[in-house]
């Protein structure tokens, strides 16, 4: 907002950038412009200073479908004010005169104007409409209409007001037929709430079930496997017990084969022996045979002695000697 500096019979304006200045003296436009500056006399001049910039109008307001159900419908209009002089014409942007504490009416009035003339639209919308469809595609409508129409209006376009910008927010019934539209999808929601925990249950239970299924699959897995081992083990047994044996076995035949080799040899070698020693005695005995009995008798006695015990002390009677010495003699004769 521009700076009005007050001296004795004159006045300055200082303005903004963004405000657009009407300086009137005696009816007649004098100065205009954005961010201009200039001297004017307070007694015969008037001053209207019309914003500039964007303005953004966020409207609430209600329709009634055509099945009778109220709807909020919010909207926000952008506008700017394309002709400033004729913007100032028709609404309150003064600035100078003004009593002291007083603001400028132009801004809300603007807004007021351009909210009854959205609504009025957005009412015969909404009235050609049932609520479903209202609430199905009503924003898109209702934002079509307000684009179309707002800029056709001939009370903005004779005031210097550009409408060209138009959102429509929210469309929504009254909270009763709100939460009555809700219930079914609640209960719809809810019922696919409940049949996926049911179907996570299942699926929890069922897991648990194949667990249990491969806990006991992979005992009885282990018990079998346990059972090969042990099996195995005692096959692993019985084959080295066989193997034993069949080793024992074959140690035995080869010890008792070796024992009747050495017997046959210890056999044949006392053969031998025993032939030759029957071959020496019938030769000694072939050879006794011319031997006179008396000396067959001392031979005897040799032989006798040998194998007789140690004799300590021997007595001869004078009949033995007597007879040992006349056997000699005979013998020495002959």
């Amino acid at each position: 907002m521009g700076h009005i500096s007050r001296y004795p019979f004159i006045a300055h304006y200082q303005g903004a950038p963004t405000d657009h200045i009407v300086h009137l003296s005696n009816g007649k436009i004098h100065h205009e412009g954005l961010g201009r500056s200039f001297w004017f006399r307070p007694t015969t001049s008037a001053l209207a200073e019309v914003p500039a910039i964007d303005h953004e109008h966020s409207a609430l307001f209600h329709a009634v479908t055509a099945d009778r159900q109220d709807i909020a419908v919010q909207a926000v209009v952008t506008y700017r004010f394309a002709n400033p002089a004729m913007v100032a014409q028709h609404f309150d942007f003064n600035i100078y005169p003004i009593d002291r504490g007083q603001q400028p009416q132009g801004p809300r009035q603007v807004a007021k104007l351009v909210e009854q003339l959205a609504q009025s639209i957005t009412t015969h919308v909404i009235a050609a409409l049932p609520l479903s469809d209202a609430l199905h595609s009503g924003i898109t409508h209702v934002h079509n209409a307000l684009v179309e129409q707002l800029s056709q209006q001939t009370r903005l376009s004779d005031t210097g007001i550009n409408v060209y910008d138009v959102r429509v927010l929210s469309l929504r019934p009254t909270p009763e037929v709100e939460k009555a539209l809700q219930t079914p999808l609640r209960e719809r929601l809810q019922a696919e709430a409940d049949r996926a925990l049911y179907t996570r249950r299942a699926q929890a239970v069922e897991q648990e079930q194949r667990i249990s299924e491969n806990e006991a699959a992979a005992k009885l897995e282990l018990a079998r496997r346990h059972k090969e081992i042990i099996a195995q083990e005692a096959a692993n047994e019985r084959l080295q017990a066989e193997e034993k044996a069949a080793a024992s076995l074959i140690a035995a035949r080869g010890n008792a084969e070796a024992t009747e080799v050495t017997e046959n040899a210890r056999a044949a070698a006392m053969r031998l022996i025993g032939q030759a020693e029957a071959d020496n005695e019938r030769e000694r005995l072939a050879a006794y045979t011319t031997v006179s009995p008396e000396i067959l008798h001392a031979l005897a006695l040799r032989e006798l002695a040998t194998h007789l015990p140690a004799i300590g002390q021997l007595n001869l009677t004078p009949d033995m000697l007597s007879s040992a010495l006349g056997n000699f003699v005979a013998t020495s004769k002959e």
